[in-house]
């Protein structure tokens, strides 16, 4: 932690402040003036407290200081006008009234607006002590803001009663005339006190550890318990122990301490991402690239990944600004994981096409597969991204990759969200084109209950009656998977009812070997199966 009180800036910090919301006791001001002023004023508060306590570095900050003004500023701008939009019409109608549902109505909006805080405590909780940009900070609240209820109410009740402070100052009509000019008095003073507890929060709060994203498995990236810091460990442990719980400063602190840059994960450590994986990750990038300054290897291979390989991997969101920054230093965007996945393949998952199109711009190949033969586009399609699927074809993926899967039959697989089989259709890809086992995306579709997406290919031409590499077809994989709406749409399209499997068993045995329903059974039945075939050990259904 910076050492407090650093020169005279951070007292000339707190005067400044004093001296805007002075300014405020001017009677001479429109009341939108004032409440402009007031709100204005809560920046240089919360810099100059934060510099005085040491965890902002006003003379040498980290983070410009200009942004970290306006990204505070901001944050609170915001939550002001939020509060005086909703509660404007309740508010006006009591003073008009006085009547009781008007105060209804005034208490209901100030409790949404009260829960809209609470539910993004942590930006508040962050921007008291640490500069960031905007966007982290907006990032923050969606990380951390459900890590404790209750603390975060410790947070969020003296933001909405500054605020609701602020509004009675400046709403015209609310306190008598003799009452304006001294709660105008206590108003700098009271904002000073919420800033000292949301910054003693800020740093006290257990669970102080940021949640990371989740993985491409959908399973919670799992960190380690925040540990305080202990001046006894070694300076890379403590730079390791603070980039995995998210404070940035600390890890300033260690860097300077004499931390090495290049240093890699103890061999029993549990989250072996390396440095330079973990600072893609953070909300800001100040620290990635004070790394990158100290001339970290961003291709390092450790643990089957690279950092760019983490910043794609590691958030549905892509990304953008990390993936920009590792690119922009010489991250190779063709590098693979253990399971052949590039950057691209994890980007597929993303939201945001801008993470696929920084990748294609620096040489990313399109068409690359994983270990399992699929392309980046077959990762879209299966996660139902056809947002990213329009734009991976429009420049240039293709729906049958060479030697690789077909990515129709990734697009069947998942939700009966018929949309991204037309798109694909559309692109010249194969109804009937073959997989792995020679599925096609019919029998994928059938076995997957997607009656929809069964309906469209049946009109698109599939074939009814092929059947995979164990002779399975799509009627016989509705009915091992029990799925009675894609038999019926099936019965449309007048399927084979003899077909058999390897071992000769026929739909009615599969429907009855997978505990299919009665109503299942009674439409096989109706379809003409036979119900006294036998199978290759001479079973009947």
């Amino acid at each position: 932690m910076a050492e407090r009180g650093r020169g005279w800036r951070p007292w000339a910090g707190l005067i400044f402040g004093f001296l805007l919301a002075g300014l405020a006791l001017l009677p001479s001001l429109a009341p939108v003036v004032v409440a402009g002023l007031l709100l204005l004023v809560q920046p240089v508060l919360v810099l100059g407290w934060s510099a005085l306590r040491g965890s902002r570095d006003l003379v040498r900050p980290t983070f410009p200081l200009l942004p970290d003004a306006v990204s505070v500023g901001l944050l609170w701008v915001l939550a002001g006008v939020l509060l005086a939009a909703v509660v404007a019409w309740p508010l006006e109608s009591l003073r008009e009234s006085g009547a009781l549902w008007p105060a209804i109505g005034l208490s209901l909006c100030g409790g949404f607006v009260l829960l809209g805080i609470w539910r993004v405590w942590p930006s508040f909780a962050q921007a008291a002590r640490k500069p960031q940009s905007f966007g982290a900070l907006l990032s923050a609240a969606w990380r951390d803001g459900d890590v404790e209820a209750t603390e975060g109410l410790a947070i969020a009740l003296p933001v909405f009663g500054l605020l609701a402070a602020w509004l009675c100052v400046s709403w015209p009509g609310i306190l008598p005339p003799a009452a304006r000019l001294p709660a105008l008095l206590a108003f700098p003073w009271l904002a000073l006190a919420v800033h000292a507890h949301l910054h003693h929060w800020g740093a006290a709060r257990p669970t102080a550890a940021k949640r990371l994203p989740v993985i491409s498995d959908n399973t919670p990236v799992v960190i380690a318990p925040v540990v305080e810091e202990q001046s006894d460990l070694p300076a890379d442990t403590r730079l390791y122990t603070a980039l995995r719980s998210g404070r940035c400063d600390s890890a300033f602190a260690a860097l300077a301490a004499g931390a090495n840059a290049h240093a890699l994960p103890g061999e029993g450590d549990r989250d072996q991402r390396t440095l330079p994986m973990l600072a893609s990750l953070q909300g800001e990038l100040s620290l990635l690239r004070e790394l990158i300054r100290r001339g970290v290897d961003l291709n390092l291979v450790h643990g089957g990944l690279t950092p760019l390989l983490a910043a794609t991997r590691d958030s549905w969101h892509g990304r953008p600004e990390a993936v920009m920054t590792l690119l922009a230093n010489g991250a190779d965007p063709r590098a693979a994981d253990s399971e052949g996945n590039t950057p691209l393949h994890h980007a597929a998952r993303s939201t945001d096409p801008a993470v696929a199109a920084l990748l294609l711009d620096a040489g990313a190949q399109v068409d690359t597969l994983n270990q399992e033969g699929i392309s980046a586009l077959g990762i879209a399609c299966a996660a139902g991204n056809w947002r990213l699927a329009r734009y991976l074809i429009e420049h240039g993926a293709k729906p049958e990759p060479a030697a690789g899967q077909p990515v129709l039959l990734a697009a069947v697989s998942g939700e009966d969200d018929p949309a991204g089989v037309q798109l694909l259709l559309r692109h010249k890809a194969r109804v009937d084109a073959r997989g792995h086992d020679q599925r096609t995306a019919l029998m994928q579709a059938s076995a997957s209950g997607n009656a929809d997406i069964v309906g469209v290919l049946l009109d698109a031409g599939a074939d009814r009656n092929a059947h995979d590499a164990h002779g399975i077809t799509p009627l016989l994989d509705a009915a091992r998977h029990s799925q009675t709406d894609v038999v019926v749409r099936l019965a449309k399209a007048k399927p084979d009812v003899n077909a058999v499997d390897s071992q000769q068993r026929n739909a009615l045995a599969l429907a009855a070997l997978g505990g299919a329903s009665a109503d299942l059974l009674r439409q096989l039945m109706m379809l003409g199966v036979d119900a006294t075939h036998p199978d290759a050990e001479g079973r009947r259904p």
